[in-house]
């Protein structure tokens, strides 16, 4: 319920009727309306940047319409040119060192390696090499079953515990495995049968 309306009904509980009334309402009114409305705090803000942003010298370019000479003031920038010359550049980056292929590495298997590695914008350097050759080494894997899984499985890099027990290539056909052992010896049999 509005202010006005409580105080209409105050007014005729207290026994004020006709002129009166109209009168005591238009003065409420009156009242309501000249009452400066509270401002939000963006209002606040906004107020204020409009004052600071008023109060700060234009950066806008002035053109001059006299003929009289323009005095600039020294400006360092044009009394001291650059030194260096665009040929000079001696911040030119050096291409990385690449690695040579490994003898015991598979031509395919390099190729498809460093395309990876190109690919993911990391050049196969001596020092990535030698990294992934030792992690290969603490897992057991020779060092093209090494970058064969980083292949496969689209690294860029390799790390022995990232395996978390999976057997080297070299073991996965050793004899211990009983169905191996089956193929092995039915293998075996067929090749002195033929004989």
């Amino acid at each position: 319920m509005s202010v006005i309306a409580t105080a209409v009904r105050h007014l005729m509980a207290a026994g004020v009727t006709g002129d009166a009334l109209l009168e005591a309402i238009a003065e409420l009114e009156a009242q309501v309306r000249a009452e400066p409305k509270p401002r939000s705090s963006g209002a606040i803000r906004q107020e204020r940047y409009r004052k600071n942003k008023a109060s700060q010298p234009s950066q806008s370019i002035t053109t001059v319409t006299s003929d009289a000479p323009l005095s600039l003031p020294p400006n360092e920038n044009i009394s001291n040119p650059p030194t260096h010359t665009p040929g000079n550049n001696t911040r030119t980056r050096k291409a990385p060192v690449l690695a040579a292929k490994p003898a015991e590495v598979s031509e395919r298997v390099w190729i498809d390696f460093q395309t990876l590695r190109k690919r993911k914008g990391a050049p196969l350097t001596e020092t990535a090499l030698a990294g992934i050759a030792d992690e290969a080494r603490k897992a057991g894997w020779p060092l093209e079953a090494a970058l064969a899984k980083c292949q496969v499985r689209g690294w860029q890099g390799f790390e022995a515990d990232w395996l978390k027990g999976e057997r080297p290539p070299s073991e996965t056909l050793a004899s211990d495995d009983p169905l191996t052992r089956r193929l092995m010896a039915r293998k075996a049999a067929k090749e002195t049968n033929v004989c």
